[in-house]
């Protein structure tokens, strides 16, 4: 779901109503594609959530009503590195995929080389972001430089 109010309140429904204890959140195909001024125009119609799009405030808002771990799913594109920094930085619990088992699949025009160069640096951020180490924190909030920029992680 695009909207960000839609899709909180779905998530919210299947936290509460539903009793998940884990929730899911599907990233829109052009964003998997990184087409995000793409995304932009197709806007609400997506299927899907326009992570990037949002930002890491709308992220981080998201993250912030809800009780239980979300994590990325079908992110499915060949380089996520935008992706997942906006996501983990904006505290989603989990990123779903990886150089081989969402590249081949849905990117024949992407060596495998380079899609797991691309992932490498995801899983990396993930680890830097889990242990906490080489970030400058102040109270619950870390700073870290990111491929693409600096992000604030909010523990």
């Amino acid at each position: 779901m695009a909207d960000l109010a839609r899709h909180t309140e779905l998530l919210s429904y299947l936290q509460k109503e539903g009793g998940a204890d884990l929730l899911s959140t599907s990233i829109d195909a052009n964003t998997r594609r990184r087409l995000y001024a793409e995304a932009k125009q197709g806007y609400p119609d997506l299927h899907g959530f326009p992570a990037v799009n949002h930002g890491l405030a709308a992220c981080r808002h998201l993250i912030k009503s809800l009780a239980v771990p979300n994590q990325v799913s079908r992110c499915g594109g060949a380089d996520a590195r935008l992706l997942a920094e906006i996501t983990l930085a904006g505290g989603f619990s989990s990123f779903a995929g990886g150089g081989i088992s969402t590249n081949i699949p849905h990117t024949k025009r992407v060596p495998p080389a380079k899609s797991l160069r691309d992932w490498q640096y995801v899983d990396r951020l993930v680890g830097f972001i889990r242990s906490g180490g080489g970030c400058a924190q102040s109270g619950n909030a870390r700073v870290f430089n990111g491929h693409f920029g600096r992000a604030l992680y909010i523990t």
